[in-house]
Formats: C-alpha cells, structure tokens, sequence
C-alpha cells in the first residue's frame, strides 16, 4: 500500500517541497486528510486534521519524517521504503501532544507523582522537580501550596490532574480552562481533647480525639455502650449524658 501523506499548519514553501519530495519516495500527497491517509506531517498538535488523526489513530510525525525517509531511499536507491523503514522513521519523528512543555507538580504523593511524571515524558514533556519561570504547566492537587502561588504570580498554566489523563487519551493537547485545580478549605486542626474509657476488667484507655463521635468509634472493641448518648470534656473524659 502506497504512502499517502497530509499536511497541517505548515508554511507553503514547506507544503511544496513535502509534495516534491513525496513522490521521490513513491508517496503520494493528498491536501485532504482522508481514510487513505497513513501519515500526517505537522509542527504540533492545535489543527482540526491533528484531532482526527489522532482519533483514527493515524501516525503523525514532523516534517524532518520526509526528509528522513528520502535520505534512507536514496541511501539504497529504491523508490519505496520498506515497512519496518516506515515504521522506524515514524517512530524517530513522532509528534508528541506535549511536545516542547515543562510540567512540575505539586500536592501529589509519591505513587501519585511517579505516574503523572510517567505519563508527562511518554507525551513528549520535560518533567521538572522545581518550578522555575521556565515550566509552562504546573499540575496541582489543590490551590493551597506555594508552587500554585508561584505559578499564579508568574503567569504558569495551573492545571488538574484530569488534563493528562485527556492528552494521553486523545494524543492531543487538550484546553487547559477545562481542568481547573478545585479549590480546598485550609484544614484546621481541631482541639484534642483527652477521653477515657474503662476496658472491661482492666485499667483504663486513654486515646485523643477531636470530637466525641470519634472517641465512641474508637472504643467499639471496648466496654462502651454506644447506643447511649456521650458527651465528652478535657478534664472528665467520655462519660454518658445524665437525663
């Protein structure tokens, strides 16, 4: 089957030569982006044929992918290129949806992280501990860390997790603004309150807890009846209401 190359957001001048050098390789160009296509040559991912392309899953490489494969034709002097030629070429030239990106994270944990930075390189992106003014996206948890301060300050695209999971989907650089960081409440730490319950048939257990519905959960292994109701002070501990 014959090679059947579009092109996208390219320069005229460039869509000439691609159309020069396609039939020196035996390809054939088509201006549409139709079933018959097996490749599409663009910069980046933004065009309406680079949507498509992806969704039918359709190889899409930069334009050095043509002048690769002219260099191996005319290496051996053959005017088609093998398959695994093809393939291999395509591979090395590959359009990446993240292509040229910095991307750091923030508020994530380790497992969390791990993934998210794997899935950044796979999509072509630079990974970054640190953010510096340099990264473009920042991926947060939450908008409560200095980092999303910091990107905020500095004008850095502050994105969900979601808006990876997307690009990896579509192999597409999705919009930003559909994936906002939500925003938490700052976690204040509720006064611990000291609560005793008498274990049956020995000492006392003392735990801490912020409210008396914990403290009652906390002893459902213990002799503590939890039909009654409880109320609970820093200097009495958990002891039934009095009616």
């Amino acid at each position: 089957m014959p090679l059947v190359i579009t092109a996208t957001g390219l320069e005229q001048e460039d869509r000439l030569q691609i159309t020069k050098v396609a039939g020196t390789i035996g390809a054939v160009f088509s201006p549409s982006l139709t079933s018959s296509t097996t490749h599409l040559i663009a910069n980046g991912p933004g065009s309406e044929k680079y949507k498509v392309a992806s969704q039918r899953g359709i190889p899409i490489v930069h334009p050095s992918w043509i002048n690769a494969c002219l260099t191996i034709s005319s290496k051996r002097k053959i005017a088609a290129l093998s398959i695994d030629d093809v393939a291999e070429i395509t591979k090395q030239h590959a359009v990446k949806a993240l292509s040229n990106l910095r991307i750091c994270v923030t508020g994530f944990d380790l497992e969390q992280r791990n993934r998210i930075e794997g899935l950044v390189k796979s999509l072509g992106a630079m990974f970054d501990s640190d953010l510096t003014r340099e990264c473009t996206h920042l991926v947060a948890l939450s908008t409560t860390s200095k980092k999303y301060e910091f990107a905020i300050k500095n004008g850095i695209k502050v994105v969900g997790a979601a808006w990876i999971d997307k690009c990896v989907l579509t192999n597409d650089r999705v919009s930003e603004e559909a994936f906002p960081v939500e925003s938490m409440p700052a976690i204040r730490e509720a006064p611990k309150i000291r609560t005793h319950i008498r274990q049956h048939r020995s000492t006392p257990l003392y735990i801490y807890c912020a409210k008396v519905e914990q403290a009652i959960e906390s002893s459902r292994f213990w002799k503590v009846d939890t039909k009654t109701k409880y109320s609970c002070d820093a200097k009495t501990g958990i002891h039934p209401e009095m009616h």
